[in-house]
């Protein structure tokens, strides 16, 4: 990941793979969790950049731009961060105990390991 500066922000690049199909964009408020904004084909991986350096000025906290294998991929990390988090931050200890379930079964997704066999 590398980051380029603007006048009074950020943006976090993440450098494409050879497999990589689609790009996400998420914007960095001032407080809270990052927010998916859009996703789009690889191919406009630069146009990305270039909206993210002409945007960042104008946001509270830093754009991210993260290329991923596929929308399913994507997905699939979005589902285990959100798992990740409430195995350690819910106070029901039946949701923490079935958010523990749910973030270890996501790590055996079948849509991602196949896909990944390609």
């Amino acid at each position: 990941m590398s980051y380029i500066e603007t006048e009074r922000n950020r943006v976090h690049v993440g450098r494409p793979l050879a497999t990589d199909t689609v790009v996400a964009t998420f914007l960095h408020g001032s407080t809270g969790p990052r927010r998916l904004l859009c996703i789009q084909p690889i191919a406009n991986y630069q146009r990305a950049i270039n909206w993210a350096l002409s945007m960042a000025d104008y946001m509270a906290g830093p754009i991210e731009l993260l290329p991923y294998e596929s929308e399913e991929a994507l997905e699939h990390a979005h589902l285990m961060a959100e798992a990740q988090s409430l195995t350690f931050t819910a106070t029901d200890p039946e949701v923490r105990r079935e958010a523990r379930e749910l973030f270890m079964s996501l790590a055996d997704w079948s849509v991602i390991r196949e896909r990944r066999k390609q």
